[in-house]
């Protein structure tokens, strides 16, 4: 971080920085995200709940395009959207492409997660009713022209993303997708976007049904 910061320095941007290290995770885990066992995780900017969103991009992109990043966040948090952006690299521990990771992982150099607020109270209806596609219909589709071939980590991201077996699975999803078959061919396992999920169609009142894919 030092040339970072010895530019705001110079640049006389004011600015509060603090670094630490720990002798494990759990200790790094609970300094940042604690008290644990339970912690103290706020996904959203609005009384702890949000829209989240999520991209992963490649270190191509920060490389190739580090103006389009920097115009994609400006973008982002303009539209009222928090951004935050976790330093990942995990292509060392990916020595056989045999398993059911994203691969878009193996080229992250940042993992983004977005969030849009939410009404937490009924005097807030309105922020809820501005804010419910801002997500999808908007701040999604601007990080996927950013990242085109890119993916996001579905812990993390945006759950009405209409192509999600690309978007969260890539070129594993085929695979995954006949495994499922296999062992659930009565399709008795459901998440929202997880695979195989695109067999059900959730009505606006909750009820599953069928959606007639194969």
């Amino acid at each position: 971080m030092a040339p970072l910061l010895q530019t705001l320095d110079t640049m006389n941007i004011t600015y509060f920085s603090s670094f630490g290290s720990f002798t494990s995770y759990y200790d790094h885990y609970n300094q940042y995200f604690g008290p644990l066992p339970f912690g103290a995780i706020t996904l959203g900017v609005s009384r702890n709940s949000g829209r989240v969103g999520g991209r992963l991009i490649p270190r191509s992109v920060v490389q190739n395009n580090n103006t389009g990043v920097g115009a994609a966040a400006r973008f982002v948090t303009e539209q009222g959207v928090a951004w935050v952006g976790v330093a990942t690299n995990v292509k060392q521990f990916a020595d056989s492409h045999r398993n059911a990771v994203l691969p878009a992982w193996r080229d992250a150099l940042v993992h983004v997660i977005l969030t849009a607020p939410l009404a937490s109270n009924f005097s807030e209806s309105g922020l809820f009713t501005e804010n419910k596609d801002l997500m999808t219909a908007t701040i999604m589709p601007a990080m996927e022209g950013l990242t085109p071939g890119s993916g996001a980590y579905m812990n993390e991201a945006d759950f009405r993303q209409p192509n999600f077996q690309e978007e969260f699975f890539g070129s594993n999803y085929d695979r995954l997708l006949s495994i499922k078959k296999k062992y659930d061919p009565e399709n008795l396992f459901y998440a929202v976007k997880a695979v195989g999920s695109e067999v059900w169609d959730i009505l606006e009142d909750g009820r599953m049904c069928n959606a007639g894919v194969a």
